[in-house]
Formats: C-alpha cells, sequence, structure tokens
C-alpha cells in the first residue's frame, strides 16, 4: 500500500504523522512530564470505559473471571 506524501501510517482510515525530536535537560524532564500525564489519563479514561461497558453488560467482566472481583 502507498502512502500519500508526509503520512507515516495509516490505521483504520486514519493518518498518522510522526515527528520525533529529541531533547535532555529541563525539556526533557518537562517532555517526559507530561508523557506521563498523558499516558495517566489514557489509562484513567480506559479503566473508567471498561468498568462502564462491564457494569452496562450487567456483570463483573474479565476481573470475576479471574477471581478478583469484590
Amino acid at each position: 500500500m502507498s502512502l500519500p506524501p508526509g503520512v507515516d501510517a495509516v490505521c483504520d482510515g486514519l493518518t498518522v504523522t510522526f515527528d520525533i525530536r529529541y531533547v535532555d535537560g529541563e525539556e526533557g524532564e518537562r517532555v517526559a512530564a507530561a508523557q506521563a500525564a498523558a499516558i495517566s489519563a489514557l489509562l484513567n479514561w480506559l479503566a473508567h470505559r471498561e468498568a462502564t461497558s462491564t457494569l452496562e453488560q450487567g456483570g463483573a467482566g474479565r476481573a470475576a473471571e479471574e477471581g478478583r472481583a469484590a
């Protein structure tokens, strides 16, 4: 599959472009903190989404299957 100019990847119809910069020092620490906050937000969203989905289905989902349900 040939990608359009300036596009690094296509997934499910979404085009993705990467811009990679290497930074260190104070700027690197700021970038690392921003990335950690973004990953934390994503994981919290995912956990809430899965919990909501499980409740909508009327069960404890995978947690119950694994013996982790309260």
